[in-house]
């Protein structure tokens, strides 16, 4: 089930980065969940 999890935060990772991209040029701005923005600041 390792693979599952590993690609799952793959996934996570790039519809991340996509989103923060996209959100950049001012087409697309994403509803990020507070957890998950959470989340996000305590792994940096």
């Amino acid at each position: 089930m390792k693979e599952n999890k590993t690609l799952e935060k793959m996934l996570e990772t790039i519809a991340e980065v996509f989103s923060e991209s996209t959100s950049c040029f001012g087409l697309y701005e994403p509803k990020v969940p507070e957890k998950l923005v959470e989340k996000k600041k305590k792994n940096v």
